[in-house]
């Protein structure tokens, strides 16, 4: 498709904006993953890259660099950061085959090229995503064909010698190596001429069969070699090998050794009369029958084993003889099937039947069936044991195993059943270890942290009560400012110890109403505008007007409240702090974000755990007990609702949760 655009009637912003349009739509539709992203946050990924890599556009722009890199294969992923690095200064435009892994544990391979750019304002890094996987599929595909075709060749049972138009060799297989050092005392060569591995008495032979094959033709010969005097016999075929333009380009020689089979023809023969002198003085019953499946041989075990004299049985149909009447309509045509072509269900394994005797007596048998051409007509020679008694020992075993079984599977549930009862009190335990920990913090709390702020309050109380009579006013206003601050502190821990214990004690169960959490931030604002206030902490209300839940509003509100405390506590003068929510699915998450001093990554999985409550001093040295966040968690969860923090060190932290979202109104 040719686009042409008449730049004189446009003007060079409109210009500017049509070839942004359509260079976009060039990206937005191309088959190649572009991806913009500045280290941490993906800045743009278009179909492609959202198709090739698995990731929705939430998990894209949300997780950012964090989800793209879990995509690689998990051997790959360090490798993909360090080459992603070094991109970033990069002016190479080379690419390099990545794995990508799906959920499902799909691999896909793919080929990505890394260029820096400067998206806006911003050094970036541009990915292009190519996915190889089918390529990389066929390829290896055709390299699996390859060594098949090969190990073919190198492992067949012929001689192969390939020779070009010139009868050089080209190519040969293990077996004409080893066949040519034995006939000519010479290892074959690639390279070589072929005549020099043709004895002389040979070659006028050997010339014309191969003009032949070089005009076109299949050649067959027979021919036969002297060796250590023992005389060898082969079976030659010469065929020839076309080129892509459909000339001969070549012979290909073929060489079987037939003196093996020639042999065992003579050997035939003679063991056919060893044969009956064995199958007479068989245990088994042995029985020949001919293509129309009349008996022909019956041997002295079979007289025994059925009851017809050897006279008596030659010339009957086998199968009316010995098979019983229900089952003769099967056997009838399989046995027509068996005379012209040498095949049926029986042939050539071995199969527990129920054979009849003379009597009419039916009886287990195991029937081995072997098909062999005699006179050019296929004949089915049986082997015939009587498993009466191995029957029998079998049904003993199969009666003692099941009881087995039975006892087995009785134990079996009275160990599930004690399994059961273990993990049971496994959780018991883990219960109690729990509610112990709970309960020692809990007694820490009041033992210390409850004790500590009054030992402060008293102290001040002290001093003003000592010498209020002299002290000069700005020293007793700051007194009685630290005595207010400490009061205050008090009043927050027995407020937070006193819902955590009532939360604990089931005496304080949700009554979830819907509301919308812009009510909740305001009220728990007005607890922290004093103390944000002081510090010039600005409080800003991102999304929280947008959003409505359905919970128990006081829990809402304790839990905003603390979480807010603790972003003004450790925001640093001058900050800001800000109350912001998204929906998600059925839930609503809330996120309350500082610019204040972070928190270690080592102390965040500490936060939510009473039994290892963390806490630290504010920005301004406030004091606290780690308490709050722990009854934030116990709030939420009992809201249905799960908490989480992301934080990094010397940027701020934000606090989220989540809540469910309230059902939409009724118009």
């Amino acid at each position: 498709m040719n686009i042409t655009l008449d730049k004189s009637n446009l003007r060079k912003g409109e210009l500017a904006e049509r070839e942004a349009l359509f260079f976009m739509s060039m990206v937005e539709t191309s088959p190649v993953g572009t991806v913009v992203f500045d280290g941490r946050t993906i800045l743009y990924a278009n179909p492609a890259a959202r198709e090739i890599t698995g990731l929705t556009v939430e998990t894209l722009y949300e997780r950012g660099a964090a989800a793209l890199f879990e995509v690689f294969a998990p051997e790959e992923r360090k490798e993909a950061l360090r080459v992603a690095r070094s991109r970033f200064d990069a002016t190479i435009r080379n690419s390099k085959r990545f794995h990508f892994v799906s959920a499902a544990g799909k691999r896909k391979a793919v080929d990505i090229v890394g260029l820096p750019i400067l998206y806006g304002d911003r050094r970036a890094l541009r990915l292009s995503i190519i996915d190889r996987t089918e390529q990389a599929a066929a390829e290896a595909a055709r390299a699996k064909s390859e060594a098949n075709l090969r190990a073919i060749f190198d492992n067949h049972v012929l001689a192969f010698i390939l020779v070009d138009r010139d009868l050089k060799i080209v190519e040969f297989n293990h077996v004409a190596d080893t066949l040519g050092k034995a006939l000519f005392k010479n290892q074959l060569e690639r390279g070589e001429p072929l005549a020099r591995f043709v004895p002389d008495e040979k070659a006028d032979l050997f010339k014309a069969n191969i003009g032949r094959a070089l005009a076109g033709d299949a050649v067959e010969s027979r021919l036969a070699y002297e060796i250590n005097g023992r005389r060898l016999r082969f079976e030659v075929t010469y065929l020839p090998v076309y080129a892509e333009n459909g000339s001969v380009e070549g012979v290909c020689f073929s060489a079987h050794n037939v003196t093996d089979r020639t042999l065992a023809e003579e050997k035939l023969r003679a063991s056919e009369e060893r044969f009956r002198t064995l199958t007479q003085s068989a245990n088994d019953a042995i029985i020949m029958s001919d293509e129309r499946d009349r008996i022909i041989f019956w041997n002295e075990a079979a007289e025994r084993m059925f009851g017809y004299a050897k006279d008596e049985a030659t010339g009957l149909t086998m199968h009316e003889t010995i098979t019983p009447k229900k089952m003769r309509a099967v056997a009838k045509p399989a046995y027509e099937r068996f005379a012209k072509t040498g095949e049926g269900p029986v042939v050539g394994s071995t199969r527990e039947l129920v054979a009849v005797k003379k009597d009419g007596t039916t009886f287990p048998v195991e029937l081995s069936v072997s098909a062999v051409q005699v006179g050019g007509e296929w004949h089915a020679i049986g082997v015939i044991r009587d498993i009466t008694e191995r029957k029998k020992s079998e049904e003993r075993i199969v009666s003692y195993l099941r009881e087995v079984e039975r006892q087995k599977k009785l134990v079996e549930e009275q160990a599930e059943e004690m399994r059961a009862m273990n993990d049971r009190l496994l959780e018991s335990e883990r219960e109690l270890v729990k509610m112990n920990a709970d309960k020692d913090k809990f007694f820490s709390i009041i033992a210390h942290d409850l004790k500590s702020p009054f030992y402060g309050f008293l102290g001040y109380s002290q001093a003003l009560d000592e010498g209020l009579a002299t002290m000069p006013t700005d020293r007793a206003q700051s007194i009685a400012a630290k005595m207010r601050a400490s009061a205050k502190n008090v009043y927050e821990l027995i407020e937070n110890l006193l819902d955590w214990s009532r939360a604990k004690l089931g005496q304080y169960d949700p009554d979830p109403t819907s509301f919308p959490l812009r009510e909740a931030v305001e009220a728990a604002v007005k607890a922290v505008r004093e103390p944000a206030s002081a510090k010039g902490v600005e409080l800003a209300f991102g999304e929280a007007h947008d959003c409505e839940i359905t919970a128990d509003r006081g829990m809402i509100e304790a839990t905003l409240r603390n979480l807010l405390a603790n972003a003004v506590k450790f925001s640093t003068r001058g900050g800001s702090v800000t109350v912001s929510c998204k929906s998600r699915g059925t839930k609503v998450a809330v996120f309350v974000t500082d610019e204040g001093i972070g928190i270690p990554e080592e102390a965040q999985a500490e936060l939510f755990r009473i039994d290892r409550a963390y806490t630290t001093a504010g920005t301004d040295n406030e004091k606290g007990t780690g308490l709050g966040l722990i009854l934030c968690k116990e709030f939420v969860e009992r809201n249905g609702g799960e908490i989480w923090v992301e934080s990094t060190p010397g940027v701020g932290s934000t606090f989220a949760f989540t809540a469910p979202k309230a059902e939409p109104r009724d118009s």
